[in-house]
């Protein structure tokens, strides 16, 4: 929906909202002192590893090629 209405915004706010998710609770976890707890709960297991890969190829993709020109302006 934002290609079509052509709202660049709309794929900006994912790629910080993805970074804030991955980020914030890794602080927070740290700050409290289970960081190698939520890591290996988190980050080492193989499902949530699948989606962490499948999102970021999701985001990287709508940066580049063809993404550019579908989220430009017309002249």
């Amino acid at each position: 929906l934002a290609a079509f209405r052509l709202k660049n915004w709309a794929r900006w706010a994912l790629a910080i909202l993805f970074v804030a998710m991955q980020a914030i609770p890794l602080i927070l976890s740290a700050r409290v002192g289970r960081a190698q707890d939520f890591i290996r709960g988190e980050y080492l297991a193989p499902e949530a590893d699948a989606v962490f890969v499948l999102f970021v190829i999701a985001i990287a993709l709508s940066f580049t090629g063809d993404a550019r020109q579908a989220f430009a302006r017309p002249k």
